[in-house]
């Protein structure tokens, strides 16, 4: 998906790094997210994140985020 090309191109840059290297921290975080124990709270936000495997892909992850934000700016707008 482009945007998440270009949200991740944008990350890049802010931190004078390559795509690469944003994709794959981004991918480590993940998995350090959904592979340690956490409090109920957290499991609960984290079980409701579509995904195919235990761990959701990168792309998982951030579709489910932009439709979040997306959804909570159509909230705060009225829509």
């Amino acid at each position: 998906m482009q945007t998440m090309k270009s949200l991740i191109k944008e990350i890049a840059g802010w931190y004078g790094v390559g795509d690469e290297v944003v994709k794959r921290e981004m991918e480590l975080a993940i998995m350090e997210a959904f592979t340690t124990p956490q409090n109920e709270e957290v499991s609960k936000l984290q079980s409701r994140i579509p995904r195919r495997g235990k761990i959701p892909t990168l792309e998982e992850f951030l579709l489910y985020v932009i439709q979040e934000v997306q959804n909570e700016t159509n909230e705060k707008d009225g829509r």
